[in-house]
Parts: C-alpha cells; sequence; structure tokens
C-alpha cells in the first residue's frame, strides 16, 4: 500500500480560520472498532457471504495545509477466515479548504479519493465507481458498468459513537447473450468510538 507522507502542521495566520478547521479536524481523531461482512454472487445466482472481519483503526496526526485539512488513519483488519491473513492499512480522512472556510469531507484510500456527501442530520452518502480490483470480491470478472453507493449514519447510543455503514453495488454485465443487471447489500458493518 502506497504510504502516505506526513507534513507537519502549517502555521495559520487568522485565529478564527485556524480554530474553525483544526476543531473540525480534531473531531476525527480517535479509536475505534469495528464488524464487517462482504456479500457477493455466486454461480448460482445467490447473494452469499463473501468474508467477515474485524479491525481496530487509529486515527491522529493532524496536517493542516492551505487546500486541506486531514489526518492519518491507520488500521489493522482480521479476517474469519484462517486463509485470509491480517491485514494493515493506512488511508487519509479530512477536509478540502477553500477560501479559509471548511469544505468537501475526504478519504483518500489506495490513491483513489472519494468525497463524501451530507444528506441528512447525521447521515452521509459516498458515491465510487467499482474498480477493477473489487470484481472477484463481488463474484465478477468482468462487468459492464458498477457503482458503489455507501451510506453511513452515525448514532448516539448508551454515549457511544457508533458508525452505522452499508454499502450498495449495482452492476451489469453481459449474461447468457444479454445484458443483466443487479442491486445488492454488498458491505455491512459498523465502527463504534472506544477513545
Amino acid at each position: 500500500m502506497k504510504n502516505i507522507v506526513l507534513l507537519i502542521c502549517v502555521f495559520v495566520a487568522s485565529t478564527s480560520y485556524g480554530q474553525t478547521i483544526e476543531d473540525e479536524i480534531n473531531k476525527l481523531t480517535g479509536e475505534f472498532v469495528g464488524e464487517w461482512t462482504t456479500y457477493k454472487l455466486n454461480e448460482s445466482g445467490e447473494i452469499v457471504n463473501a468474508y467477515s472481519w474485524i479491525d481496530t483503526l487509529r486515527s491522529g496526526d493532524p496536517v493542516i495545509t492551505k487546500s486541506e485539512a486531514y489526518i492519518t488513519v491507520k488500521g489493522f483488519m482480521h479476517f474469519d477466515n484462517p486463509n485470509i491473513p491480517p491485514y494493515k492499512i493506512q488511508f487519509k480522512e479530512g477536509y478540502k479548504i477553500s477560501d479559509g472556510k471548511v469544505g468537501a469531507h475526504f478519504y483518500t484510500i489506495l490513491g483513489v479519493e472519494s468525497i463524501e456527501t451530507k444528506v441528512g442530520e447525521n447521515t452521509y452518502v459516498i458515491s465510487n465507481e467499482i474498480s477493477p480490483f473489487e470484481l472477484p470480491q463481488l463474484g465478477f470478472k468482468t462487468i459492464n458498468q458498477g457503482v458503489h453507493t455507501t451510506i453511513k449514519v452515525i448514532l448516539n447510543v448508551n454515549g457511544k459513537e457508533i458508525h452505522k455503514i452499508s454499502r450498495i453495488s449495482t452492476i451489469t454485465w453481459e449474461g447468457e447473450n444479454k445484458e443483466k443487471e443487479i442491486q445488492f447489500l454488498s458491505m455491512e458493518g459498523n465502527h463504534t468510538r472506544v477513545n
């Protein structure tokens, strides 16, 4: 995985500018634990469990530049399948900065940037094209087109911050001499803040 180079925070001349951005980026720091399951289409055309895992994420080391403010997220994934070794992941999460104001919330994972859109008080959506390396995980060799729509709802349950996340995959492909389509839940899980 491509390592993200950490930069030293840039001094911000305007106090209100610095505090607003710092406040938002500091909300992203912390430690989270999660449980996840992915699903795929099998050869019989049924949606089945692909694999499951638990993970721990630690986010911190805020960086603020003129164009963005972000933290680095380091994670460790442990799969329920003994044939899949534990996996370390690192990615960037933050906000674009425009005219001194906090803008779009983004994630950069494996060099791919995703923009999260707020659609409700505690509800967020990300839409991404499905990448070729994901196809075997979803049960496909080739597709005509495919989109992931990820929905995140942040809850406060018994004083704990919980992120409930579901991903819907919509795919068209060639099958039996005609174009076929499907939309299915391809991933679900949660992250709970523990620190």
